[in-house]
């Protein structure tokens, strides 16, 4: 059962709105899309309170007490899958009394505003260190009821620079993109053809997992097993505002594009 979630740090989502009315969009059947309001730090607060609410509280979190439930019977990186699914279709809703579009793109320009915001000299440290300590909130509410992993523990940002640093490297070693480009060709591509994208993505994902395990025997405080896997994907997760873990992830995941090109599947948007 999920905990009672925290108070409020600092606006509810209405506030938010407010902020920024006047050139903003109500949400669907509430008014005429006009573009998204104004970006915000007291915006992005009140969009992670809600998602955090919603995880807590509303189906999003039924749905990872369900991921929880498959333990036994799906890979786990699957199950990490799903659980980011649930995250970013959360994410989609909240941003769309904001005058976003209800898709994951339309999440990505919200994110990218704020982005901009955070990475300003003059950023309200305050107001910045309650959103990160929302959005700490929600990693931990995802990871609880999802994978029954009470709190991430901390990982300082040189050890996740090294650790993103190593997994890059193994993912982009020769031997591994064989792999990668074998298994293309025999399974990931016809499942891929055939209408099952999803199930190819997930099979991808479970080859990476060896790239994992050998990284978390050089990270402290991390076993090289499922719990250590999904630690480490949440805490990469949650800092690729990083440069140097952004680059890191970046390249490997090019590297992986390159030989098994499910991407191509996509349906166009």
């Amino acid at each position: 059962h999920p905990a009672a979630v925290a108070p409020l740090r600092r606006v509810p989502l209405s506030r938010a709105l407010s902020s920024g009315a006047a050139g903003g969009a109500a949400g669907p059947g509430l008014g005429t899309h006009r573009g998204p309001v104004p970006a915000s730090l007291d915006q992005a607060i009140g969009v992670a309170e809600a998602v955090l609410t919603y995880i807590e509280h509303g189906a999003p979190g039924r749905e990872l007490d369900d991921i929880l439930a498959a333990a036994g019977r799906d890979h786990f990186m699957k199950r990490f899958n799903v659980m980011n699914h649930v995250l970013i279709a959360t994410q989609v809703q909240a941003t769309i009394p904001l005058g976003y579009e209800p898709t994951p793109a339309g999440f990505l320009a919200y994110a990218r505003s704020i982005a901009e915001i955070v990475s300003t000299p003059d950023v309200d440290k305050k107001l910045l260190a309650d959103l990160e300590e929302v959005t700490r909130d929600t990693w931990d509410a995802l990871v609880r009821r999802a994978f029954g992993i009470k709190k991430l523990p901390e990982l300082d940002i040189d050890t996740l620079r090294f650790a993103a640093s190593r997994l890059s490297a193994n993912m982009q070693d020769p031997a591994f993109l064989k792999l990668v480009a074998e298994a293309y060709e025999r399974e990931l591509k016809p499942l891929a053809s055939s209408g099952n994208l999803q199930e190819a993505i997930f099979k991808l994902d479970e080859l990476v997992v060896p790239c994992y395990l050998d990284v978390l025997k050089s990270v402290d405080g991390l076993q090289p097993d499922e719990k250590g896997c999904v630690i480490l994907k949440c805490r990469i997760n949650m800092n690729l505002a990083d440069q140097s873990v952004a680059q890191s992830i970046n390249s490997a995941t090019m590297a992986l594009m390159s030989r098994a090109p499910l991407h191509e599947f996509a349906p166009s948007l």
